[in-house]
């Protein structure tokens, strides 16, 4: 045997002896490291294969009383993790300052269909979610987080070193003693965030942070943003117009996240005529076209998706766009059908007579059955 292979074969030999090094996945929870040794416990575990850490739930609640984050990513070992939490998720944080660190540049995604809580029971914390270094990207998809922190200082999300922040699709509430979601202009990144599908109730994002308005540097304590849910139709129900009744205005939605906000009625003109807009107290006739405008409005929390559709009474009806991101649909009714009479006059018989052009004539008019089941026409 030469010296390389014996040299090989020892070094083989110590490795099995001494046992081969854990790899580190670059994450640390409470202070311990997350490796080949050590990826599983009782409220997350970690899938090597797909690089993704699991915060377990169904209502599992755990505390944490080290002085170290609850979670640090470190970017040079893991620059590209999803964290998925699973089911609703509790986590108190008792001496730390802050919970979910990420150092260095990576590009991250805090997801899943259950509810991160975070609840602090101290005070001066420095945020929920930290970038300690430049150039991180974070996309926070699909989720619900619940933070709560209490002191005079304290910070629920801290925006000072993100290059990107996308929200999609989720729900953040944050309740703090100082700054619901922290940001500062002057620092590397601030960025303002990306929201898809979801939108912040109150406030403004301002120098990666939110405040009341733009410029007046008045932090939030307190902040929402919301899921948005998309109106794929524009269905309501309207009575039909009826010779001889007056105008309708009773409209009904027939689905949710949004309202009527005007309405109004119009009389098609014939082939040289213009369309004029009906008046309240409008009497509906035989033989007119009458066509309805429904001016509809968004309730918040709600977009028009993509594709959306209109609908009158069941019947498609035609849409566009209006002013302030209103839409307006507009439905032209089939024409009120004539009621016509077979009609004796002066003792002889009349076909056809068409009762609305008798009245537009301006008389008094009467019709009486008589015994053989005719309509007789009286003027007066």
């Amino acid at each position: 045997m030469n010296m390389k292979r014996y040299l090989t074969t020892l070094i083989a030999l110590v490795a099995i002896v001494m046992g081969a090094k854990a790899e580190d996945y670059g994450i640390r929870i409470k202070g311990s490291t997350v490796n080949s040794d050590n990826y599983q416990s009782t409220f997350w575990y970690y899938d090597p294969a797909n690089n993704v850490l699991h915060l377990t739930g169904d209502g599992n609640y755990t505390s944490y009383y080290g002085t170290d984050p609850y979670l640090v990513v470190d970017a040079s070992l893991n620059p590209d993790l999803t964290i998925q939490v699973d089911g609703n998720c509790n986590i108190t944080l008792v001496e730390t300052v802050k919970a979910i660190v990420f150092q260095g540049e990576g590009k991250y995604t805090i997801c899943g269909q259950g509810t991160l809580t975070i609840d602090y029971d101290r005070t001066d914390i420095q945020g929920m979610i930290i970038s300690e270094s430049g150039n991180t990207s974070l996309t926070i998809k699909d989720l619900t987080i619940n933070i709560t922190t209490y002191g005079s200082g304290d910070m629920g999300f801290r925006n000072t070193n993100f290059s990107e922040i996308i929200l999609d699709n989720c729900e953040i509430n944050i309740k703090s003693g100082y700054c619901a979601w922290f940001g500062n202009s002057s620092n590397y990144g601030s960025v303002n965030p990306v929201l898809k599908d979801c939108y912040l109730v109150k406030g403004v994002f301002y120098g990666g942070g939110i405040v009341e308005s733009a410029g007046s540097g008045a932090w939030l304590k307190e902040i929402s943003i919301k899921r948005l849910y998309p109106v794929e139709t524009l269905s309501y129900t309207v009575d039909q117009p009826t010779i001889g009744q007056p105008l309708h205005y009773t409209v009904n939605a027939n689905g949710a996240g949004y309202s009527m906000r005007s309405l109004r009625w119009w009389k098609k003109g014939g082939p040289n005529e213009v369309d004029y807009e009906l008046e309240d107290g409008y009497i509906f006739k035989a033989g007119e076209i009458y066509k309805l405008q429904i001016i509809t409005e968004l309730y918040d929390g709600y977009y028009y998706a993509d594709n959306v559709k209109a609908s009158i009474n069941g019947k498609t009806a035609l849409l566009s766009d209006y002013i302030n991101g209103m839409k307006q649909i507009t439905y032209t009714f089939p024409q009120l059908a004539n009621t016509y009479f077979d009609v004796w006059v002066g003792g002889k018989q009349v076909n056809d007579i068409n009762k609305s052009d008798v009245l537009d004539d301006g008389g008094s008019v009467s019709f009486i059955k008589n015994i053989f089941g005719k309509y007789v026409l009286i003027l007066e």
